[in-house]
């Protein structure tokens, strides 16, 4: 099996890192999708070797969190001469996830909107009563 050499990210790359922490992403998080979107798929340690100060732990805990929004799935890879590892993947294509992540902040605006009226009725009938 011939390897693929580590993919290195770019000042482009961490443009849109920047981007999807913008979105409620956490930095870790959004370093894990760039790197699967360029590369397609990859692994924990693939990942920690394309991003400085990032290590193992935080790659696990980033991946974990894209899979369970449905970004990222794992393909688990047979073991050459060591233990198995997984292959992690993108879902989505740069665009998909761009809408998917603009339907969230929709919601999470909606969310906020009803939150605040229902604050300012509260706020309303009680200015009412006195």
């Amino acid at each position: 099996m011939k390897l693929q050499p580590v993919c290195k990210l770019d000042d482009a790359d961490y443009k849109l890192i920047d981007l999807f922490q913008q979105c409620n992403m956490t930095r870790q998080e959004a370093t894990c999708l760039v790197y699967l979107i360029r590369r397609g798929s990859g692994t924990s340690r693939e990942i920690v070797e394309s991003s400085p100060g990032m290590d193992q732990p935080q790659v696990s805990i980033a991946i974990r969190s894209l899979i369970d929004r449905g970004l990222v799935v794992v393909k688990e890879q047979l073991p050459t001469r060591t233990r198995p590892s997984n292959v992690y993947i993108s879902v989505f294509s740069l665009s998909g996830i761009l809408d998917r992540l603009i339907t969230e902040l929709e919601i999470q605006r909606g969310k906020e909107y009803d939150r605040l009226t229902d604050m300012i009725t509260k706020l309303e009938s009680q200015n009412e009563i006195d």
